[in-house]
């Protein structure tokens, strides 16, 4: 075979690589739901709702959380977030309802990295509301009592419903991490096709950007 032959064929198939690299980074990183979901806390049609399903037991959500909280300090201010843990029967259910609880409480920032902590470092596996109102009276500024008071009230109760509703029959999804963008696209690892935590993150800040494009251009104009 020639030199130009080989050299030929070299640079047909890095066209070729380079075709294929280029078509895979076109495609879109979410698939859509089959039916639109309902938005959890955002009412302005101007805004994005992302909504993170998570679990204080999964380690691959405990890995997303920097690149998250990094994430948060940055994204527009048209991009509302908000978090779901997994409910479900027994423990999923406990945690969940520790989730809503520190919702009502107003203690998510505490509250939060602790849980992860409790189940990731520190290997707790009671997940009674005892149990979880101790540890994290211990290692925050949360009051257990409060806490406990609150674990069955109606507004965490409310929101654990929801968040059933949402995940089992909207979302339809059981599995974490996943992202649901704007009650219409699925994001996770797979679907962005991520080599990292970071990049998963980075898919959702694309799609939600996108998205709020799309809707800027289609508002109608201010009258001057």
């Amino acid at each position: 075979m020639s030199l130009k032959s080989i050299s030929q064929k070299v640079l047909g198939s890095a066209l070729l690589a380079g075709t294929m690299l280029m078509a895979a980074y076109a495609q879109p990183k979410y698939i859509e739901l089959a039916e639109p979901a309902q938005l959890v806390k955002t009412s302005d049609p101007s805004q994005v709702e992302v909504v993170e399903v998570f679990s204080y037991t999964c380690g691959h959500c405990y890995q997303l959380e920097a690149p998250v909280a990094n994430w948060l300090k940055t994204k527009p201010e048209s991009v509302n977030f908000v978090r779901i843990q997994m409910p479900g029967e027994g423990v999923w259910e406990s945690l969940a309802r520790t989730y809503f609880t520190l919702e009502a409480m107003d203690k998510v920032e505490e509250g939060h990295p602790a849980m992860y902590k409790a189940t990731m470092v520190d290997r707790l596996r009671a997940f009674d509301k005892d149990s979880i109102a101790a540890y994290l009276a211990k290692n925050t500024d949360i009051n257990a009592e409060e806490f406990t008071k609150l674990w069955n009230s109606f507004p965490v109760t409310s929101s654990y419903n929801r968040a059933v509703d949402l995940v089992q029959n909207q979302y339809k999804v059981d599995y974490t991490p996943v992202f649901i963008i704007d009650g219409k696209y699925l994001v996770n690892g797979e679907t962005s096709r991520a080599t990292s935590y970071a990049e998963i993150v980075e898919a959702v800040d694309e799609v939600s950007k996108e998205l709020l494009a799309k809707k800027a251009e289609a508002a109608p104009a201010k009258a001057e």
